[in-house]
């Protein structure tokens, strides 16, 4: 167990057993799980309702496994749940403000031409005034003409909705861009 336990790794987790031993789950188990914050895993033994008792109050998962293969995918489905996800920033496109309609404290509305790309609605906005990006948020809706829309493409005009923690001025350039988090396991 130990070894399969130890093979079990990336650069960034990994298992650290802090203690093993023969016999059932004790008091003492209990209490150095509860010093480490560790998980308490018993293969072919079990805890009596004492030790599950204090494991409850000191907070402790006891986990009692019979087949070693179940132990490594838990074991593994807990390490990756401690993963950083992967994010990627997908640049989509680069929309012109030709015109500011409605410029409220908190959200704006605004109208222009897509100049490189696609705007998707959904998608991530970052304003672009003199080379300084002044904050990023999202496109809460997209309409062509008087229709909403999912989707705009290069060379055509639109209007998006967008909050806005500071104004938006004609001739500001959003650049239009989507975040996935792509979930990493071992």
């Amino acid at each position: 167990i130990l070894q399969a336990l130890h093979k079990i790794k990336n650069e960034d987790v990994a298992v650290k057993v802090i203690h093993y031993g023969v016999g059932h789950i004790s008091d003492t188990d209990v209490i150095m799980a509860s010093a480490s914050q560790a998980l308490l895993a018993g293969f072919h033994v079990s805890a009596n309702a004492h030790v599950k008792k204090l494991a409850e109050k000191e907070h402790v998962d006891i986990k009692d496994y019979t087949i070693i293969y179940k132990l490594i995918e838990d074991v593994k489905a807990l390490l990756s749940g401690m993963l950083e996800p992967e994010i990627n920033v997908i640049e989509l496109g680069k929309f012109e403000v030709k015109q500011v309609f409605l410029d409220k404290k908190k959200w704006a509305i605004v109208g222009g031409k897509v100049k490189d790309g696609k705007i998707e609605k959904g998608s991530m906005v970052r304003l672009i005034r003199d080379g300084e990006t002044l904050f990023e948020t999202e496109v809460e809706s997209l309409k062509q003409g008087p229709e909403d829309t999912d989707m705009v493409e290069k060379g055509s005009e639109c209007g998006i909705q967008i909050k806005t923690p500071k104004p938006v001025q004609e001739k500001d350039v959003l650049e239009i861009f989507k975040v996935e988090k792509k979930e990493r396991s071992l």
